[in-house]
């Protein structure tokens, strides 16, 4: 996982979480509906065991905070999620580095 951050004003950065996967990968035909509700890609030689619901509840967190989740994926190669948060701070940069028991990292 890789995590980047972008200073967006004062008090406001956007965290980006890139997620990588080398797994069996998701056809294009079916990435569209990865975020439904109990949809699961059959793409895998084998059956998961899961609800299907997952990535369901990781859009739905994403989108309450204010964020954004994107999927890219080519078969048999893998997947890349972004995961795309603002972050607010009510703490100037100058408190935060005068105060270093207060660390986000």
């Amino acid at each position: 996982m890789e995590v980047k951050t972008k200073d967006v004003r004062h008090n406001q950065s956007i965290l980006t979480f890139i997620i990588t996967d080398t797994g069996v990968g998701i056809s294009k035909e079916k990435l569209p509906n990865i975020f439904n509700v109990f949809e699961q890609v059959d793409d895998a030689p084998t059956k998961n065991n899961g609800f299907g619901l997952g990535l369901t509840i990781v859009k739905q967190l994403t989108e309450l905070q204010g964020g954004t989740v994107e999927a890219v994926s080519k078969l048999k190669e893998g997947s890349i999620f972004t995961v795309t948060l603002p972050f607010y701070s009510s703490r100037t940069r100058e408190e935060s580095s005068s105060n270093q028991a207060f660390s986000a990292t």
